[in-house]
């Protein structure tokens, strides 16, 4: 028999956070999937422990080896194409699923089939002692709104989501040819074929550390979020007001010089600031933070 829910984790380089992803999917209260691990080129011992955790499991395990880095939109799409489950979870090799996590997301689904997807809330948590620091809602569609919703404030973590299967492939997957905004471009393109819906609890654990993703990214922001949102714009330009698409463009702005101030980037956050007060919507505490930001860096 097929699995109901196939568990793609694209990982790269994860030697000392691997075991806890993987064993946190081994204890789901929800059975009925199959794991798949993308490798993307990995120089370390993440391969062989992986492959200890394939020996271990009492579930459908697949490893499937990449020979170079590909990145992760690649390997995310090649555990799709390798799937037998009618619904697809993405798990990134440094978080964490909570038990109950897919028991909960495949009964919302199963009984709400206008919904394509269900996400949840987030707990942030310390790399070196595991404490969760904060509790972040994704967020949460309405109904009349959610293009708008989507696109003008999209938090959402990857790892969070239960999607059908068929819904993702007719929204062509992750581009393989952005970094930082790849998650971001998939949840825009997806409300066009159905609902996204949500359970108001944190259901994952993100770790709060150096290497992650988001971070190593924050300086190439620009360079693929401005395109991918004016490619997403055009799609849904008659489902949106001028005051909403401004919104929308001032909003991104303004998250791109937050992404600069971060990285320590003063002129590039500057203009950013400057191009999101064209727009005329200004976030106060945002531009607190990175004007604070500017001035430590300079005294």
């Amino acid at each position: 028999m097929k699995p109901k829910i196939s568990v793609i984790i694209p990982t790269y380089n994860r030697e000392k956070l691997i075991t806890e992803t993987i064993e946190s999917v081994f204890n789901q209260t929800y059975k009925d999937i199959e794991i798949i691990v993308i490798d993307d080129g990995s120089t370390d011992n993440t391969v062989n422990i992986v492959k200890k955790l394939q020996e271990q499991s009492k579930l459908p395990f697949r490893v499937e080896l990449l020979l170079e880095n590909l990145g992760v939109s690649a390997a995310r799409n090649l555990g799709v194409f390798l799937a037998k489950g009618d619904y697809v979870s993405f798990l990134d090799s440094d978080d964490y699923w909570f038990s109950d996590k897919l028991k909960k997301q495949i009964e919302f689904l199963d009984s709400n089939q206008e919904f394509i997807g269900v996400g949840s809330g987030v707990a942030y948590t310390n790399y070196n002692n595991r404490e969760i620091v904060n509790f972040r809602k994704q967020t949460k569609l309405n109904k009349e709104n959610e293009k708008y919703e989507l696109l003008y404030q999209c938090y959402i973590v990857t790892s969070c989501f239960l999607i059908r299967k068929e819904a993702l492939i007719l929204a062509g997957l992750f581009d393989v040819r952005l970094s930082k905004t790849e998650d971001r471009d998939l949840w825009w393109r997806l409300p066009r074929f159905g609902r996204l819906g949500y359970i108001d609890e944190p259901l994952v654990r993100y770790l709060v550390h150096n290497e992650s993703i988001s971070k190593i990214q924050s300086k190439n922001t620009a360079k693929t979020y401005i395109p991918a949102l004016d490619r997403t714009l055009w799609y849904y330009r008659d489902s949106l007001s001028k005051k909403q698409i401004d919104n929308i463009w001032a909003n991104a702005y303004m998250m791109i010089a937050y992404d600069s101030a971060n990285a320590g980037d003063n002129i590039s956050t500057i203009k950013n600031i400057i191009k999101s007060f064209r727009y005329g919507n200004v976030n106060i505490p945002s531009l607190r933070f990175m004007i604070a930001s500017i001035y430590k860096s300079i005294f």
